[in-house]
């Protein structure tokens, strides 16, 4: 029914080939939500209602789709089974996303908005679908992929978005060898820094920062980071530094063809930083700095729409 119904307390759960169905009457208060479904018969409906305490899916056997438009003021997590995210997903503004095992399938141009995700750091069988849909971050916890042991991450699509507004660093982590499609650094005037750390060889097919309005630091903690698209853009009065941020050698790569022509108004330090292959990397006219296989000149024009950098 559509009445006035209250449900309040510690814990609920489903446990069989129950589906879970909110009406848009329910207030709901306080309890945490554990999806415990043995077989593929879970639908969630959430009818516009807003979970306001934790939801876990923790049963290997269990597959959930959502059915609309799921919602969460906290976290959530998946320890175990299958959630299709056939519907916009959005939790806590800091709250973690938390992946330890289990399969992930983000379905129909889906997008998740949470505070972090957090692919794991245990060898949990995983797999994570991401999609045609945008992943935004909107607190400062950051995209950790997890170790490579049993992780398979398939981008299809994809755009991680980081919007949170702070100073505060920011971490990219990519344990494996992952491919990512779209990664946008888009924090407005708050500054930070977004450091990318990798245990190994990590792909992102486009990467943007150009739209921040402060002066901030891309910065590379370590392992092997491949672009097929660099747009990186300062403004003036407002450099991006583009940087090592820890204490071994990583490296920049551009794959694919062309050069990185799409870059202006940036501060290369260039010191433990490789820039690859040569005459490849051109920082901008109005960008200071040098060394590290980064040409201090706008492009050539003759090649400035070979691998321009970014989606839009």
């Amino acid at each position: 029914g559509t009445g006035g119904v209250t449900i309040s307390g510690s814990n609920t759960g489903t446990t069989t080939g129950v589906s879970l169905r909110l009406s848009s009457g329910m207030t709901i208060s306080g309890f945490t939500t554990t999806f415990a479904l043995v077989g593929t018969g879970g639908y969630i409906y959430c009818n516009g209602k807003t979970f306001a305490s934790l939801i876990t899916f923790n049963n290997a056997a269990g597959v959930w789709s959502t059915q609309d438009v799921l919602t969460s003021s906290n976290a959530m997590t998946i320890t175990a089974g299958t959630l299709n995210i056939n519907y916009n997903l959005t939790i806590g503004t800091t709250s973690a996303f938390t992946f330890t095992a289990g399969t992930i399938n983000a379905n129909n141009g889906a997008n998740i908005t949470c505070g972090s995700f957090a692919g794991g750091s245990g060898t949990g069988v995983r797999v994570l679908n991401m999609g045609s849909g945008t992943w935004t971050l909107t607190g400062t916890g950051g995209w950790a992929s997890g170790v490579a042991t049993n992780y398979t991450l398939n981008a299809g699509q994809s755009r991680i978005v980081f919007t949170d507004t702070s100073a505060t660093t920011i971490n990219f982590t990519s344990g494996g060898t992952y491919s990512y499609y779209t990664v946008e650094y888009a924090r407005g005037g708050g500054g930070g820094r977004l450091d990318f750390t990798s245990s190994t060889n990590t792909t992102i097919v486009n990467f943007i920062d150009n739209t921040s309005t402060a002066v901030h630091i891309i910065g590379f903690q370590s392992g092997q980071w491949n672009f097929y698209k660099f747009n990186v853009r300062g403004r003036a009065g407002a450099l991006i530094q583009v940087s090592r941020t820890g204490n071994t050698s990583p490296t920049i790569t551009k794959v694919g063809q062309g050069i990185v022509p799409y870059c202006d108004y940036l501060n290369i330090v260039s010191t433990g930083l490789t820039s690859s292959p040569t005459n490849t990397w051109y920082a901008g006219a109005n960008s200071t700095g040098s060394g590290g296989g980064w040409v201090m000149t706008a492009a050539p024009s003759s090649q400035s729409t070979l691998g321009v950098g970014g989606v839009g």
